[in-house]
């Protein structure tokens, strides 16, 4: 029976039991994904907005975009590790379904949860400006079925999508075409998200304006290609770049994207989703890199695999509250958030895994 574990990007720790070097050269995957996290409460929080505009920039379209595709990446590479993909094109074996659905009904799960909780914000939002119960009724639907209550949320409905697309994808089309068809999807996506700037069309306009809407149109495309290289990479025994390469790699493709963002920029795009071109070579490398870096185990990096995901749920609960009590300044909003996601995600966690009567707590993550 498997054990609970992180339901995203989280290590299959029985793929290591018989090879503890193997669990190793994950760690340092596993710390990045607190860092990836405070990362994304850098963005949210807009952390130098009131200190310089390009410096805000910097942090909001191209050091915290990182965040979520890394998030996708490691998801993916784990997810898929235990699965055979040429194998699974001609009969897929028990295990490999009931691990998709259990995945699957983790994440709906956390899902569900999460998106409860955020009704709080969601309800306020409609008290405060006087809605009506019907638009706060379709508010509250729009939101479970598409995109999530919360701006955030579109991650979780993002992936459990696409790892169920990716899985059938890779069902019944041979690995190849798989990739280029995340790679159509991408270009797709992106005309969708960030190159909409350059493509004038009444047609294109609606479909925009029906993205923005919906607000998965284009993020399912967009993110495809993600969730298609870390099932690509999992399937590797061995790491196709060593530590210096990868470094190499992943730093020269960050360059590209910074220089693809400013262009974009000074082109009138207007940031929406900020989404690249560059990206997933960004991400794939800085995955490569970490997971060429070796880390001694201790009793803290097992938690890490949790840490992200609860940080990124909960953080926007802690912006909600700052702004609350009236809070204005950005700095302090991106500390006190961050001090507050951590000691929550601290306290959640270990709570859940020492209080036998807690344990429940555990499906927050």
């Amino acid at each position: 029976m498997m054990e609970h574990r992180a339901a995203v990007a989280e290590i299959d720790v029985s793929a290591f039991a018989d090879n503890p070097a193997a669990a190793k050269q994950f760690n340092a995957v596993d710390l990045a994904r607190g860092f990836v996290a405070v990362l994304i409460i850098a963005v949210h929080t807009r952390v130098f907005m009131q200190i310089d505009e390009t410096w805000d920039f910097v942090c909001t379209q191209i050091i915290g975009k990182i965040g979520v595709p890394y998030f996708f990446v490691t998801a993916s590479y784990f997810f898929f590790r235990k699965i055979n993909l040429s194998r699974l094109r001609h009969q897929p074996t028990g295990d490999e379904i009931k691990r998709l659905k259990y995945y699957i009904s983790r994440l709906v799960k956390i899902y569900l949860i999460w998106s409860t909780i955020y009704l709080i914000p969601l309800f306020h939002e409609c008290l405060t400006n006087d809605y009506s119960f019907r638009w706060t009724a379709f508010a509250t639907v729009k939101g479970f079925a598409f995109g999530g209550i919360h701006y955030h949320l579109w991650y979780m409905t993002t992936l459990i999508v696409l790892i169920l697309t990716v899985y059938m994808m890779f069902r019944h089309i041979k690995p190849r075409y798989v990739l280029v068809l995340a790679v159509v999807c991408a270009v797709f996506g992106l005309s969708m998200a960030t190159y909409s700037v350059f493509i004038h069309s009444n047609l294109w306009s609606r479909l925009i304006d029906a993205d923005r809407f919906f607000h998965t149109i284009s993020r399912v495309p967009l993110e495809c290609i993600f969730v298609v290289l870390g099932a690509l990479l999992s399937q590797r025994r061995a790491l196709p770049l060593n530590r210096t390469a990868a470094l190499a790699l992943f730093l020269l493709s960050l360059a590209a994207m910074t220089a693809e963002a400013f262009f974009l920029k000074s082109a009138g795009c207007d940031d929406r989703w900020g989404a690249y071109i560059t990206m997933p070579f960004v991400a794939v490398f800085l995955f490569l890199f970490l997971a060429n870096v070796t880390i001694k185990d201790n009793r803290f990096i097992p938690h890490f695999r949790r840490v992200g995901l609860l940080m990124y749920l909960v953080h926007p609960l802690f912006i909600f509250l700052y702004k609350q009590m009236g809070g204005t300044n950005h700095v302090y909003m991106f500390f006190a958030v961050t001090f507050c996601s951590i000691v929550f995600t601290a306290a959640i966690i270990g709570l859940s895994q020492r209080v036998k009567r807690l344990h429940f707590l555990s499906y927050l993550y």
